[in-house]
C-alpha cells in the first residue's frame, strides 16, 4: 500500500499536478520579473531619458532587497508553507507589473523594483520548490553520478558512484587554478598549488573518464555535463589531454547546431579591452594569420563599436578581462574601453559570429539552474545561434593565454576544426601551464 495513502494524504500524483502547474508560473514570472528587465532596458532609456547605469542601478536594488528578504522568507515556509507566500507574491506582482508599466521618472522606477525585490524572493524558484519538495519523499534519492555514452550507436549507462566527491574536488581545483593566476605566489607556493591542482585532476579523470574508457575509446568526445560539471577544465583531465572535446548544454542543443546553415561572407573580427598588458601584443599576432581583419584596439574597442562588428562575423576574436556573475549571469560581461559589454545585451546581435574565441578568465563558465538550464555569457551566445566558442572556464594568466591563442589561430587557419585546433594548442603548451587548459570549445566543433 502507499505509504502516502496510508498516512491519509493526498496521492503522489496530485504532487506531480502541482510541479506541471509551477512549471508554467515559473517561466511566466522569470520571463517577466527577471528577463523582462534587460530586455526593456533600452525603451526604459528612451521613455524616461535616464542612463542605463541609473536604470540598472533600480535592478541591483530588487536584487538586494530580494536577498535580504531570503532569510525571513525561509522561516515563513518552514513555518507557514509557500501556499499564501506565493499568492500574496504573485497578487503583489502583478500590482507591481502595472505601476511599472506608468513610471515616468527615476525615483517611482526604484520603488517599484525596490517591491519588486520582495516579490523576487516570494514567488521564484525557493518557495516553489518548497512547495514541490512536500509532495515527494526524500529517503532514498538517488544522489549518484551517472554517464551515458553513445558510440558507434551503443547507449552505454555507467556508474560513477556518489557526486558529492566529485563535487568538493573541483571545487579544490577550481581554488587552486585561482591561486596560481596571483602574481604574489612564491616559488615554493606555486609549487604547492601546481601539485593540488594536478593531483585533484587525476582524482576527478578517474571518478569521471577512466570507468568511461572501453566505450569511447580514444575518439573526440561529445560531453554534456551536469550541474557543477558545467565548470569542469576537462583539458586538464589526464585522459582527455590532447583529445578533441566539444562541451554542449544539452545533446538536443548540439545537434541543432550541426544543421547546415547559408553561408556567409567571411568577416574576421579581433578586439582588444583595456588593461591586459599583452593584449594588443596578442592581437597583432593573431591578425597576421588573415586577411584584412577588423581590429579595434585601445579607445576604438568600444561597446556599440565591438557589438557592431561582431554582428555577422565569421570568426572573432576578443581579448579582455572577463567577469562571470554567479549571482547574476546575464550581467556577466567583457571588459571594453568605455564599460562592460554584458551577456544581455548580446540579445541586440542580428547576426551572432559563427565561431567566437574569448581570451578572457571565466566567461566559458555557466550557471547551472534547476534543470540545468544554463545562464552566462557563453550560453547566451550558443542560444542565439553561435556554433562554437573557445572559452575558458577557469582564470586565465595573460602571458599563457597569448601563446595559446597564437597557437589556436595557426591550426584554426590551417583548416583544423575548432575543438581539434584547440586540443592540439593546450597539449603542445608546458604541462606547467594550467591556466591554458581551462579553455573549452563549447557548442559544437
Amino acid at each position: 500500500m502507499d505509504r502516502r495513502a496510508r498516512d491519509g494524504a493526498p496521492p503522489l500524483s496530485y504532487g506531480w499536478a502541482i510541479v506541471a502547474t509551477l512549471s508554467v508560473t515559473e517561466i511566466v514570472s522569470w520571463g517577466i520579473l527577471y528577463y523582462g528587465f534587460p530586455v526593456l532596458l533600452a525603451p526604459m532609456e528612451q521613455d524616461l531619458g535616464a542612463s542605463r547605469v541609473a536604470i540598472t542601478g533600480a535592478f541591483t536594488v530588487g536584487m538586494a532587497v530580494a536577498a535580504l528578504a531570503a532569510l525571513p522568507v525561509g522561516r515563513w515556509l518552514d513555518r507557514r508553507g509557500p501556499w499564501a507566500l506565493m499568492t500574496l507574491g504573485s497578487c503583489l506582482g502583478a500590482v507591481l507589473v502595472l505601476a511599472w508599466s506608468r513610471v515616468h521618472g527615476l525615483p517611482g522606477l526604484y520603488v517599484v523594483w525596490t517591491l519588486m525585490g520582495l516579490v523576487l524572493a516570494a514567488t521564484l524558484y525557493e518557495p516553489a520548490f518548497g512547495a514541490i519538495v512536500r509532495w515527494f519523499p526524500t529517503d532514498n534519492r538517488d544522489r549518484a553520478l551517472t554517464a551515458l555514452t553513445l558510440a558507434d550507436g551503443h547507449l552505454t549507462r555507467h556508474a560513477l558512484g556518489p557526486g558529492e566527491p566529485v563535487t568538493e574536488e573541483l571545487e579544490w581545483l577550481r581554488f587552486a587554478l585561482v591561486r596560481l593566476t596571483r602574481r604574489s605566489q612564491g616559488a615554493v607556493q606555486r609549487a604547492t598549488m601546481l601539485e593540488g591542482a594536478r593531483a585533484s585532476a587525476q582524482t576527478l579523470g578517474h571518478q569521471l573518464i577512466a570507468p568511461l574508457v572501453d566505450s569511447v575509446d580514444d575518439r573526440p568526445l561529445v560531453i554534456v555535463p551536469t550541474g557543477s560539471l558545467h565548470a569542469m577544465p576537462w583539458a586538464m583531465l589526464p585522459q582527455l589531454r590532447g583529445r578533441p572535446v566539444v562541451v554542449a548544454p544539452s545533446a538536443a542543443s548540439w545537434s541543432a547546431l550541426q544543421a547546415p546553415r547559408a553561408t556567409r561572407p567571411k568577416k574576421v573580427v579581433l578586439a582588444a579591452g583595456p588593461r591586459l598588458r599583452h593584449a594588443t601584443a596578442e592581437l597583432a599576432a593573431v591578425s597576421a594569420l588573415y586577411s584584412r581583419p577588423v581590429t579595434l584596439t585601445g579607445r576604438q574597442a568600444t561597446v556599440a563599436t565591438v557589438m557592431r562588428a561582431l554582428d555577422g562575423a565569421t570568426v572573432a576574436h576578443v581579448a579582455c578581462h572577463g567577469h562571470f556573475r554567479s549571482d547574476s549571469p546575464l550581467f556577466s560581461s567583457l571588459e571594453l574601453a568605455d564599460g562592460p559589454l554584458n551577456a544581455y545585451e548580446l540579445q541586440r546581435l542580428r547576426c551572432p559570429p559563427e565561431l567566437i574565441v574569448l581570451s578572457a578568465c571565466d566567461l566559458g563558465t555557466s550557471d547551472a539552474r534547476p534543470g540545468d538550464e544554463l545562464l552566462g555569457f557563453a550560453a547566451a551566445l550558443i542560444g542565439m545561434g553561435t556554433r562554437t566558442i573557445i572559452a575558458s572556464v577557469a582564470p586565465v594568466p595573460d602571458a599563457g593565454a597569448k601563446r595559446l591563442m597564437i597557437a589556436l589561430h595557426r591550426h584554426l587557419t590551417a583548416g583544423d576544426p575548432p575543438s581539434v585546433a584547440l586540443a592540439t594548442a593546450q597539449a603542445r603548451m608546458s604541462p606547467r601551464g594550467y591556466g591554458q587548459t581551462g579553455f573549452a570549445c563549447l557548442g559544437t566543433g
